[in-house]
């Protein structure tokens, strides 16, 4: 009934609970291993019940990086924190499903991207570059993703943003993100 209607939470919730008992009752017949992957699956459907909509996710991590940029200036390392928060938050949208294929999401993704560029380029702080790091590379791997679920025009919007992106990072940030940034230039090629 959850894979049927994936929005209805209370059957995902039921879901949840029986892989939760399923899990207990694997672990005490000894077979540790399923009892793990089940245990796992409560997990993530429980995680994603977890999460805001989608939409104030989004509005979410967008609010964490205005106030990266408005503490830019005054408190360098706040904004490092809040810039995080909004990368998590981002993070999390990336996990709740079908989200990450909006034009919204990419574009305030996109916001978040070159307020860290902005700041990398004004700091030699490593924390500061990692993040920036963290960001292209995820970026990078959620078009990976969606080129493997058949999401072609999702993965092209994921390249042109970080082609876009590219001339706004520091040289070392950029030789950091050529690789797999070439590569999926390269499969996206390959699709023509």
């Amino acid at each position: 009934m959850a894979k049927a209607d994936p929005g209805n939470r209370e059957y995902v919730l039921e879901l949840a609970k029986f892989c939760k008992n399923l899990s207990d009752l694997l672990r005490r017949l000894g077979n540790d291993d399923l009892a793990k992957q089940r245990s796992q699956q409560a997990l993530d459907l429980l995680d994603a019940l977890a999460l805001p909509a989608p939409s104030l996710g989004i509005e979410q991590a967008d609010a964490y990086n205005l106030r990266g940029r408005l503490l830019q200036g005054p408190d360098p390392r706040a904004a490092v924190v809040a810039y995080g928060e909004a990368l998590q938050a981002f993070e999390k949208i990336w996990k709740s499903g079908p989200i990450r294929f909006s034009p919204l999401f990419h574009e305030r993704y996109n916001y978040l991207l070159l307020s860290l560029a902005g700041l990398a380029r004004e700091s030699r702080d490593a924390t500061v570059h990692a993040l920036v790091m963290r960001a292209v590379t995820g970026y990078l791997e959620l078009a990976d993703k969606s080129l493997a679920s058949g999401a072609t025009a999702d993965a092209r919007l994921v390249l042109e943003n970080v082609s876009a992106l590219l001339p706004e990072l520091t040289e070392s940030d950029r030789v950091g993100v050529a690789k797999p940034y070439r590569t999926l230039q390269d499969t996206l090629s390959s699709r023509k």
